[in-house]
């Protein structure tokens, strides 16, 4: 028999998960294979591919990259501001900057400038991030310090901020009781239990519906024998806390949620890396990360749609149903 989440997870259709391309100064390397070239396949390569590129310039690959045009080279690694490739999408005072019609956008330009200050390596036979043991990254200080329960919260309000907006109200208590009970148990509560937790004013009343549904929910085997085989693989570490969090929201940090690859895009990897080392530091308890995420302010969002982020790319509301 087909269980309620299941039901809804194949009428589900998620959005599509796209690069959150601005990232501070230092915060992360660049990837030229995640980060770079999907900005060039989108914008550039209609113009400059590999069959007679305009000014010989051709962006389809690296090698063409670093090739330059016919006018000379045109990057100089380290140092966005003497390289073309750079000044020539930055906007211009009466002149047409690249790709004419419709610039990059700014986190676009901020990802090729980044790219290039940091040497504008080739990554496409290093180590993929996702291999690399996690390090724990500092939360950040946000100015909306009431909002932020734990550390996740701190993290997506930082992103929130960043672009001058707020995250979404919290779910009223029906809606919220049914979005975890499904998560948590893949079943609906009773009438009378969201009616008992309606009426409920406790200050701690949903910490306390989230531990009576972790105290009755099963985990299958085949999740606990993948769990206990990621804690000695970095790799496999960040997959499984994925999968966690994709059960809870839906959707991945990173999509496919089971396939990390050089290319994968990351909703937010600082986030995943604090998520991965932070179950290290609960011993590998599924339930204790479980717990983490569906009491934060982050999953107790509204799952109402809004205009400024109607993809729900900044995680600026809750998961829908």
């Amino acid at each position: 028999m087909t269980s309620p989440r299941s039901a809804l997870l194949l009428t589900f259709v998620a959005a599509p998960l796209a690069l959150l391309a601005r990232q501070g100064a230092g915060q992360r390397r660049v990837s030229y294979v995640r980060d770079v070239d999907p900005i060039f396949q989108a914008r550039c390569v209609s113009c400059h591919g590999t069959k007679s590129p305009s000014e010989g310039l051709d962006l389809s690959s690296l090698a063409g990259v670093r090739r330059g045009s016919a006018g000379g080279a045109m990057i100089v690694p380290g140092d966005p501001d003497r390289s073309r490739l750079f000044t020539m999408i930055l906007p211009h005072d009466g002149k047409v900057s690249m790709p004419p019609g419709r610039p990059l956008t700014q986190p676009q330009i901020d990802t090729i400038r980044e790219w290039i200050r940091q040497g504008a390596l080739d990554d496409a036979t290093e180590r993929p991030w996702f291999e690399s043991v996690p390090t724990r990254p500092v939360v950040p200080s946000v100015k909306r310090t009431g909002w932020a329960r734990n550390p996740i919260d701190a993290f997506v309000l930082q992103r929130l901020e960043e672009r001058g907006l707020g995250p979404s109200p919290e779910a009223d208590r029906k809606a919220l009781q049914m979005r975890v009970t499904l998560a948590l148990t893949e079943g609906w509560p009773t009438a009378q239990q969201v009616a008992g937790f309606v009426a409920d004013r406790r200050p701690d009343a949903y910490d306390r519906l989230v531990d009576g549904l972790l105290l009755r929910q099963k985990i299958d085997q085949a999740s606990l024998e993948r769990w206990r085989a990621s804690e000695s693989d970095p790799l496999k570490r960040r997959v499984e806390v994925n999968r966690a969090w994709a059960r809870l929201f839906v959707r991945g940090l990173v999509e496919p949620v089971g396939e990390f690859r050089p290319a994968s895009k990351t909703l937010h990897p600082e986030l995943l890396d604090w998520l991965t080392t932070e179950s290290i530091r609960l011993k590998w308890e599924l339930k204790a990360l479980y717990r983490a995420i569906v009491t934060s302010a982050t999953y107790r969002q509204s799952s109402k749609v809004t205009k400024s982020d109607p993809k729900n790319e900044l995680l600026s509301r809750g998961p829908g149903l």
